[in-house]
């Protein structure tokens, strides 16, 4: 009997607006045990923990009735990354300091770190006049391209150094 309980709790969720995650993934983040559906400590840790895979740009939990509704929005997989407008520093150097990855998702955080990393690794190169655009084209089914736009902008020049506090 206590083995069909944990089924049972796990069947009065709803998963609904999925496609590629099979809705057992997602009711596995509820620790629901029986009697306690309603805890609100419980939808709130199953929320963070949905969120925190990255998986989703949308996670939204409700109670009616006697179930709860879990209702998401996957996030869009990357189908492919690219840089357009590098000259002086070479693709295979922008992809290492990025995290964005062909077939992970698309998580608009990472996209602007990932932005303000390509501008430090141009700033590294002497060349602090760069501007970082990202841009993302759909291509349907779920699944993107993320283009980063760079303008180089002209090389730093150093005009003069001054020493202060040496005797």
């Amino acid at each position: 009997i206590a083995a069909e309980a944990p089924s049972s709790s796990q069947e009065a969720i709803i998963v609904e607006g999925n496609r590629r995650i099979d809705a057992d993934a997602i009711r596995a983040h509820f620790h629901i045990r029986p009697g306690n559906r309603d805890d609100e400590s419980v939808r709130d840790a199953a929320l963070k923990s949905l969120i925190a895979t990255g998986l989703f740009d949308s996670v939204a939990i409700e109670l009616v009735g006697d179930k709860l509704v879990v209702r998401v929005r996957e996030a869009a997989v990357l189908a492919r990354v690219a840089f357009e407008g590098n000259k002086k520093v070479k693709d295979a150097d922008l992809s290492a300091a990025i995290e964005s990855r062909p077939h992970g998702t698309l998580q608009r955080a990472t996209v602007q770190s990932d932005a303000s990393r390509i501008a430090e690794v141009y700033r590294r190169a002497g060349r602090g006049d760069v501007s970082v655009k990202p841009e993302v084209i759909e291509r349907g089914t779920g699944s993107v391209d993320l283009v980063y736009k760079i303008v180089e902008g002209a090389k730093t020049p150093v005009r003069k150094v001054n020493f202060s506090g040496n005797r």
